[in-house]
């Protein structure tokens, strides 16, 4: 409760109504309410061949602080921050396209980018490893525990960092830092779909069904 407290007052957000009773587990549903204006919202519809792929911050953190959770190495104490600032910045950027935040893994949330620009549009992506940003140390940290750094980094999740994507003469990535006021790395661009199918979704990250 006093984090959802501290939470909502910091984003402007109040926490009204619940309904309180007793059970053997505790049970908490939260449904958040808001408005935008017509035309201005971030969605994951708008990716086209030919974009610039950017992620903000960095990957792999918040995977990496469950493994040392889980082995008891250290108590999971992490707790990513909203990216809603940086979001409300990049939805006023132009030749912004899509946008999704990265909760199942980077490779999870980039399919469904990608699948979410309709049938009419068979996407893929290339991606640079090397520009995939990640945690100082991250890498031997990985190798401590016989993790594989690579794909921790694509198929953690839970890093809520904003994944998306602009048009080619969108803003530079200089820009785009400013504006946003976070660090932010380019990290690939969407293609079209070799062999004029959809690359099947990979089966890195969470997946829900």
């Amino acid at each position: 409760m006093a984090g959802l407290l501290r939470e909502g007052a910091t984003h402007a957000c109040p926490l009204v109504g619940g309904n309180v009773s007793s059970g053997r587990e505790t049970s908490i549903t939260l449904t958040v309410l808001g408005a935008v204006p017509r035309g201005r919202a971030l969605t994951r519809t708008g990716a086209r061949a030919g974009d610039r792929l950017f992620v903000t911050g960095e990957l792999g953190a918040a995977a990496l602080a469950l493994a040392r959770a889980e082995r008891g190495i250290a108590r999971l104490r992490r707790v990513p921050t909203p990216r809603l600032g940086a979001g409300q910045a990049l939805a006023r950027t132009p030749q912004v396209g899509a946008c999704i935040d990265v909760s199942d893994g980077l490779e999870a949330d980039l399919a469904h980018l990608l699948e979410s620009a309709g049938p009419d549009r068979d996407l893929d992506a290339d991606l640079d490893p090397d520009r995939i940003p990640r945690p100082r140390g991250f890498g031997a940290a990985c190798r401590r525990l016989r993790l594989d750094p690579e794909r921790l980094v694509r198929g953690g999740g839970e890093d809520y960092e904003l994944l998306f994507s602009l048009r080619p003469r969108g803003p530079s990535l200089s820009v785009l830092e400013r504006r946003l006021g976070v660090p932010v790395s380019e990290i690939g661009r969407v293609v079209g779909a070799r062999g004029g199918s959809r690359r099947a979704a990979p089966r890195g990250g969470w997946r829900h069904f």
